[in-house]
């Protein structure tokens, strides 16, 4: 393995960890969404969502963490294209014939 398919393979590394973290991140604001309430607060800013009213901030934020999600998994995908590990993972090397008697 080259440098740079070891720095492609790291960097893949590190961009699939990200992309598990973000989503990890994403479905625990979507089960905290759950218990909130489903009509308007408007004195403490509640907007309406798809199914139920969030914070003009939780949604800024959703849509920055749903990018990051998407950049981490796009990068991840190309790093190991390039680093030939996804070669590695679909063409297994074969088990070595067994001995003729």
């Amino acid at each position: 393995m080259t440098t740079y398919q070891r720095v492609f393979y790291r960097i893949g590394q590190v961009s699939g960890l990200v992309l598990v973290l973000g989503l990890c991140w994403w479905a625990e604001l979507q089960l905290n969404y759950l218990g909130w309430l489903n009509f308007p607060q408007f004195e403490i800013e509640l907007v309406k969502g798809i199914a139920f009213y969030v914070p003009q901030k939780d949604v800024e934020f959703g849509r920055r963490l749903t990018w990051v999600i998407i950049v981490s998994g796009a990068l991840m995908i190309i790093c190991l294209v390039v680093s030939g590990e996804l070669n590695r993972m679909l063409n297994p090397p074969k088990p070595p014939l067994p001995p003729e008697d």
